[in-house]
């Protein structure tokens, strides 16, 4: 049954579990103000002020690793560091509906606050398969005219952020590139780079920011080759991490994408830190991290 009384969100900010207490018609406003604020923001985010910031990896439904962060991190929220999403808020997990509805009304309250981006599975072609979209249609607040609407939010979503002040990159995936492409891209063509509601209607890079994955094993020649494993995207070596990396002046990059068990795994001579945020992955093990970065770059790497 779907609540007819709303709920203030005072009381979900004190206990993230009340998420669950949305009404259809706060829901609603939360999809289309969320879609109101995303589509103002570029495929780049550039975050200027100085401050911490902690990095969540995919979370696909776990609302209890979402909640804890939360509670630690951000809750009550004055005075409190940047909190970036990298993705996969949906798909797999067992409280998808809850877990997104949390994240979003945080973006709305706290819009210069908080970033959310894009990741593979905020898409159509995957809810399709992985189970968010029959989730939402049978969702007694959502249905499936609610499902298109979160289609449409995520169609919104930048693709990567920059800390500017420690030059730390967020991405969801891989880094950008183009085969067509003359060199490594720049943070201002990121900027420019189009939104679009269907994996084929986006850039190649963008493409390769929401699925690539890095691969120590690669040959300096080869650059990237396409991955096998996953039947869509990208390997990159250390051959392109290194040329984006130099060509942006980029200490660090965090990533996330890939499940491992230990919840983080290091590349190219600890530049590249991705992490894994949920417990809620195909019957894996997995201990669940996310990372706060201080302001001089310094790194914290914790456990939920």
């Amino acid at each position: 049954m779907c609540p007819v009384e709303e709920i203030a969100f005072e009381e979900i900010l004190e206990d993230p579990f009340k998420i669950k207490m949305l009404s259809a018609g706060q829901i609603e406003r939360i999809q289309r103000e969320l879609k109101t604020l995303l589509e103002k923001e570029h495929a780049l985010v550039r975050l200027n002020e100085p401050r911490p910031a902690i990095f969540v990896g995919d979370t696909h439904g776990d609302l209890r690793t979402t909640a804890s962060i939360l509670t630690k991190e951000f809750l009550p929220p004055e005075d409190k560091p940047y909190l970036v999403f990298l993705g996969d808020y949906v798909d797999r997990g067992p409280n998808q509906i809850a877990n997104v509805n949390l994240i979003s009304m945080l973006k709305v309250l706290f819009p210069d606050r908080v970033v959310m981006l894009r990741g593979n599975h905020e898409s159509e072609e995957m809810n399709n398969i992985y189970g968010f979209r029959r989730a939402a249609s049978n969702h007694p607040c959502i249905g499936e005219s609610g499902f298109k609407r979160y289609q449409e939010v995520f169609a919104a979503m930048p693709h990567c952020v920059f800390l500017q002040w420690n030059r730390v990159f967020g991405v969801h995936g891989g880094i950008p590139f183009d085969p067509h492409h003359e060199g490594p891209f720049s943070l201002g063509e990121l900027k420019t780079l189009k939104k679009a509601k269907l994996f084929e209607g986006l850039e190649e890079a963008s493409h390769q920011m929401m699925w690539g994955d890095p691969s120590e094993d690669m040959p300096a020649e080869e650059r990237f080759e396409f991955n096998f494993k996953r039947g869509f995207g990208y390997l990159f070596g250390r051959q392109v991490f290194d040329e984006f990396m130099e060509r942006n002046n980029i200490s660090l990059t965090i990533r996330s994408h890939q499940m491992f068990e230990e919840g983080y795994w290091y590349f190219f001579d600890n530049r590249l830190l991705s992490i894994f945020s949920t417990k809620h992955y195909e019957g894996y093990n997995i201990e669940p991290r996310y990372v706060k970065v201080d302001i001089d770059g310094g790194l914290q790497l914790l456990e939920v």
